[in-house]
């Protein structure tokens, strides 16, 4: 009897712009380990790093980070080592707070922080003593929440409030100095600072609005249309570009056009809530009821990598750790997510001092302690005239879907396929079924459970150029099998117009690319004329 052939999958060359780039990009924000966590009573609203940086007794970065959570305003102070040690995070309770805290931002200098609150108010805290330095009340209606607020160019703080209006307050008299009556048809939810005096706001009506408020900002300069409720918007630091996020969407938006620079659709699969920008300007995070936190690149409009995945909805984020300028060890260091159960997620990236990483010597110096532990790696061989010992090689064990098809248990195999999450074993997998006449087997009588897979993998891939073609037949498949039973089962149906929107996706684009082909032949057929003329 032959021994079993396992299953080959095919190798691939890989992409030198996207594979590649989202290895690198995994494994950079994949050293971003979980390394503190604090829990909180209240679902945590926002979370915000403090600029610069401070250095502690023994010259150690420390990082201040402020979270809101419910009635409570936490400054946490992070203490770093070079190396993996990381300090608990010290906490001090700043300010009082008789309303849910809605929002924080720190200000340039680090020393003071905006926060707004359930009944409309915004309270400026001091962030070394924890005192309430002033109370700007009486800007929005009564039991109107100061849904976001930020600081402007010139020591003023502007509120955008769930009436739908924009207040900016004068922060040595406490008097507001502008106010933007309707700036939202709906609540304001997000505010994002350029740092010229130009604001931008977002909010429910699903727009998002670029404001001039040295001019008296009668009227948004800027107006975009996200589509759906905004959730919050940010600023790219150091340019014109502001993303938004809203829906299942994450768009991006330059601040001399009102067209979409760039829209991540389906970016999660529920409502994205949260945005951040990272410390080289590059990146762009975002977080999502979905639990997940994604990163999205801002130079070729790419998601690249996934931060992580949390139980509970994700409702902020926030990056810190170095920039652009700075060193490069320091950049990107602590990433802290706030969930709304409570529980901010502390992720930091190790960083080792510089070491020598020239070979040791075969022969260390007398006297140290290298020279005196010579010897102890060394295991002594077989005595001489001694026969040698005969070690059998044994097989590898084989995969588990190979162990699956050995057995002809094709649906288990199918599953343990999908297990490894890797489409070129999926698609080998799919194939051997299909020549041994197993593939109808192995794809029906499932149930929603174990059906889901499949077709989540199917929507994922349908379109690839690689795995498109040997999807098609599979998608068929499973139409001829389950099409009786759509509608039944809300999740199943979702995942099949997922493949039906991706595959008339890619099906468009096909065509448009086939349509500017024909073009370009048309014209340089007519060139080649005129020149031959």
């Amino acid at each position: 009897m032959s021994a079993f052939k396992r299953t080959r999958a095919e190798r691939f060359a890989a992409f030198a712009s996207t594979s590649t780039q989202e290895a690198g990009e995994s494994r950079y924000w994949g050293r971003l380990k979980p390394s503190f966590a604090c829990d909180f009573p209240s679902p945590i609203s926002a979370v915000a790093f403090a600029p610069g940086e401070v250095r502690g007794p023994d010259g150690a970065p420390v990082y201040r980070v402020c979270v809101a959570a419910g009635l409570d305003v936490h400054v946490l102070s992070v203490g770093a080592r070079l190396g993996s040690s990381w300090d608990a995070p010290r906490r001090k309770s700043v300010g009082r707070f008789k309303a849910v805290a809605q929002g924080a931002c720190w200000r340039g200098d680090g020393r003071l922080i905006a926060v707004g609150d359930a009944e409309g108010a915004v309270h400026l805290v001091d962030a070394a003593s924890g005192a309430t330095l002033r109370r700007l009340a009486k800007g929005h209606g009564a039991g109107r929440a100061a849904k976001a607020a930020c600081w402007g160019h010139d020591n003023s703080v502007c509120s955008a409030g769930a009436d739908g209006t924009l207040v900016l307050w004068d922060v040595t008299t406490g008097a507001g100095v502008r106010r933007v009556e309707n700036a939202h048809a709906d609540a304001a939810t997000g505010l994002a600072s350029r740092g010229d005096g130009m604001v931008a706001s977002c909010g429910y009506d699903g727009l998002a609005k670029l404001w001039d408020l040295r001019q008296g900002g009668a009227r948004a300069a800027r107006t975009w249309d996200h589509g759906t409720r905004c959730e919050t918007i940010v600023a790219v630091p150091g340019g014109n570009l502001f993303a938004t996020a809203g829906g299942r969407d994450v768009a991006l938006w330059d601040g001399l056009d009102d067209a979409v620079l760039h829209r991540f659709r389906d970016a999660h699969a529920k409502s994205a809530t949260c945005l951040a920008v990272d410390g080289a300007r590059t990146r762009l995070l975002s977080g999502g009821l979905d639990g997940l936190v994604k990163v999205h690149s801002l130079a070729d409009h790419a998601t690249v990598a996934r931060c992580g995945r949390y139980a509970a909805p994700v409702n902020a984020i926030a990056v810190a750790g170095g920039d652009a300028a700075g060193d490069a060890r320091l950049l990107n260091r602590v990433l802290c997510v706030g969930t709304n159960a409570g529980l901010l997620d502390g992720r930091a990236r190790d960083v080792s001092a510089r070491r020598d990483d020239r070979r040791q010597t075969l022969k260390p110096p007398p006297g140290t302690f290298r020279h005196f532990g010579r010897g102890k790696a060394f295991s002594p061989g077989a005595p001489e005239g001694s026969e040698p010992l005969v070690v059998r090689a044994r097989a590898p064990k084989l995969a588990a879907h190979d162990d699956a098809l050995r057995g002809f248990r094709y649906k288990d195999a199918l599953d343990e396929a999908l297990k490894t999450r890797d489409p070129t074993v999926v698609v080998a997998v799919l194939e051997e079924l299909d020549r041994r006449g197993g593939r109808a087997i192995a794809l029906g009588d499932r149930d929603e459970k174990r059906l889901e897979p499949v077709l989540s993998f199917a929507a994922a891939h349908v379109a690839h150029p690689r795995y498109g073609s040997r999807l098609v037949p599979v998608v068929d498949a499973l139409l001829d099998i389950y099409g009786g039973d759509l509608g039944a089962h809300p999740s199943l149906d979702e995942l099949f117009a997922k493949i039906h929107k991706n595959a008339t996706t890619e099906v468009g684009a096909m065509t448009a690319l086939l349509g500017v082909s024909g073009a370009l032949d048309a014209l340089l057929a007519t060139n080649r004329l005129r020149l031959d003329a």
